[in-house]
């Protein structure tokens, strides 16, 4: 490929055919080694992405394994998401509701029995 070069707009050779310069591209060796891929690019560890985009992957996935592997991994966020994570209230199941349910009916059928 040809790197073309355009020529300043600003030229008082206004009408003149422009002619364009033409410079073949140099291709460097790199070294596959130095930067582990075929195609000499240096990929890498980190990846970008929203917050909310994080928060879908972790609600929509077993992530117990991940977390114990990756437990020591270094996290980056801002200040005001740090804080806010820590102020919001713990998720915790309701699981009195169906205890609370079972133990009723025991007791009414106990209470129903010594009654007849």
């Amino acid at each position: 490929m040809d790197d073309i070069f355009l020529p300043d707009e600003t030229d008082d050779s206004v009408g003149v055919d422009v002619e364009f310069e033409r410079a073949s591209i140099a291709h460097e060796q790199v070294d596959e080694r130095e930067h582990g891929h075929p195609s000499g690019l240096a990929a890498s560890d980190y990846v970008k992405i929203t917050f909310g985009r994080f928060v879908e992957l972790v609600a929509n996935h077993s992530f117990e394994e991940v977390v114990e592997r990756n437990k020591n991994e270094d996290v980056v966020m801002t200040t005001n998401l740090l804080t806010d994570l820590a102020n919001a209230r713990r998720f915790s199941p309701n699981t009195r509701g169906p205890l609370m349910i079972l133990g009723g009916i025991l007791l009414g059928i106990l209470f129903g029995y010594f009654l007849f």
